[in-house]
């Protein structure tokens, strides 16, 4: 009876020691098939510097497959990495038995870059590594860092608000054009620059349309902090994320004060310079006719169609019909033709 025992224990102990060995088995492959799954590459690296293990994204991270790797050292796929801030670490982690993080720009053979963010942990034999390619993310950072050098250093100005329209960022250029420091308008509203130029439908349709998804560009005349009225010309934008939401938005500002001033000045010398010609040509002009009529009336005389007469003097059409007519009415002409030839005959036109 004990020898009974004795066997069937023996037994027993067997079959216990093949389901353990067995489970273990089932076990690593499913570690090994979670590994292979990882976005995350992982890898361990023996004290001889020998590629023990490696998952698909270790082979598809460095261009080789696993076949290629396992078994080979550092040095034999990638010559030269021993001459690295990478190899650096990894040896240092090696020999000190210290973890350690790090982001690492890798060279490829062929001259392409990637980087790479490593996590470094000794391990039985040697080390570990987890390694993610950061280089869409590095990418996207450099690209924000040059696009906010370039903000900063625009001769526009540029005002950032959040949904509601509280100010979250200016840039140099609209300190300089506004007068008010970055510290002064952060958390408030660009209603601070509001005039009182503007009226109610002027506001309601830049909403609509930046609301709408559309960009709206006017020219605002805005107040300084120390109540000096400019001239800006502004476009804004909203922002918007994945799923359509207004996140923020954006208004780009140009200085056109002096344009304008030039603008008007150019007005009133017109103006005043019409108004003396209007004086001299009224000594021989019996009709009463305008400068701008007379210049009409030389066009018509010319052969020029409403659209043409347009075209030369930045009117519509439509305008420079109805300055015609005046013309007839005022020379008492039944058509374009009988005023072209009274005024050739009459040397208006001389």
């Amino acid at each position: 009876m004990a020898r009974t025992s004795a066997a069937v224990r023996a037994v027993i102990k067997g079959i216990s020691g093949r389901r353990r060995t067995e489970d273990a088995r089932a076990g690593e492959e499913r570690l090994r098939s979670t590994l292979d799954r990882l976005l995350e590459g992982f890898q361990c690296i023996g004290f001889d510097w020998r590629y023990m293990y490696v998952n698909e994204a270790v082979a598809r991270h460095g261009r080789r497959t696993k076949e290629e790797l396992l078994g080979r050292t550092m040095m034999e796929m990638y010559p030269g990495i021993q001459d690295t801030d990478m190899f650096a670490y990894l040896k240092r982690c090696m020999e000190e038995r210290i973890p350690h993080r790090m982001e690492n720009e890798f060279t490829y053979p062929d001259g392409t870059k990637a980087w790479f963010e490593l996590r470094i942990e000794p391990a039985p034999g040697g080390i570990s590594i987890l390694s993610l390619d950061i280089s869409e993310r590095r990418q996207a950072e450099e690209a924000l860092r040059k696009l906010s050098s370039a903000v900063e250093q625009s001769a526009e100005s540029v005002v950032i608000t959040d949904r509601d329209g509280i100010i979250e960022y200016v840039n140099p250029a609209f300190e300089r054009l506004a007068g008010y420091a970055k510290q002064e308008v952060i958390g408030k509203t660009p209603r601070i620059l509001k005039s009182g130029k503007h009226g109610d439908e002027f506001y309601r349709a830049l909403w609509e349309t930046i609301l709408s998804g559309q960009v709206y560009q006017a020219e605002f005349i805005n107040k300084k902090k120390d109540g000096e009225l400019y001239d800006e010309e502004r476009v804004i934008a909203a922002l918007r994320d994945r799923q359509g939401n207004i996140t923020h938005f954006v208004a780009t500002g140009r200085d056109i004060t002096e344009r304008k001033r030039a603008e008007e000045a150019l007005r009133e010398a017109r103006e005043e310079l019409e108004g003396k010609v209007e004086r001299q040509l009224l000594r021989r002009n019996p009709y009463g006719l305008t400068f701008r009529e007379l210049t009409i009336l030389y066009l018509v005389a010319a052969g020029k169609s409403d659209k043409e007469i347009g075209t030369e003097l930045d009117i519509s059409p439509l305008t420079a019909q109805k300055h015609i007519s005046n013309i007839l009415a005022k020379m008492g002409a039944a058509s374009r033709t009988e005023a072209s030839v009274r005024a050739v005959r009459e040397g208006l036109l001389d």
